[in-house]
């Protein structure tokens, strides 16, 4: 079992801890409107949406020009763009 140590000259030689209290986190606010960060369902709808429209852009190439969006490139451009 341990001993506690008596404050005395050995706790001032050590140096004093300083507690600070805590302080509360701000909501985030821009304009008087309150701003949601990260995954928030308005983020995540646009972001489905954008995806959609981009795999509705390839589709709509490929069926335009008879050739897949892979076979545009050069089987080397394609390695570097997979190696990124």
């Amino acid at each position: 079992m341990r001993k506690a140590r008596k404050q005395g000259a050995s706790s001032k030689s050590s140096g004093a801890t300083l507690y600070l209290p805590p302080v509360p986190l701000k909501e985030p606010v821009s304009a008087g409107l309150k701003v949601e960060f990260g995954f928030t369902p308005y983020s995540e709808r646009l972001n489905g949406r954008i995806a959609f429209l981009g795999l509705a852009v390839l589709l709509l190439l490929e069926l335009a020009t008879g050739k897949g969006v892979l076979s545009y490139h050069t089987p080397s451009i394609v390695l570097v763009l997979v190696q990124i």
